[in-house]
């Protein structure tokens, strides 16, 4: 079980943003569902913004390699 479980949580940017993930295992990423799901929130959090927390937001989403526009691949992904 742990081992399925703790890769999820690393690969999916929950703990640790994706771009501090070695890029000789970042591929991994892809292969975890929790990282669709964890990129479906931060979309749906992050996207809509306030004018004075915007820059924050773009951050947290640059930083996490997600990009609004890609929703969709995150639902198929999960399907």
């Amino acid at each position: 079980f742990p081992l399925v479980v703790v890769p999820q949580f690393y690969f999916s940017g929950i703990f640790i943003a994706t771009n501090l993930i070695p890029v000789w295992v970042s591929w991994i990423q892809y292969l975890c569902s929790l990282k669709y799901a964890a990129g479906l929130a931060i979309i749906y959090e992050f996207s809509n913004c306030d004018a004075g927390d915007a820059e924050n937001c773009m951050l947290i989403m640059e930083q996490n390699n997600v990009n609004p526009d890609d929703a969709w691949w995150y639902w198929l992904a999960m399907c």
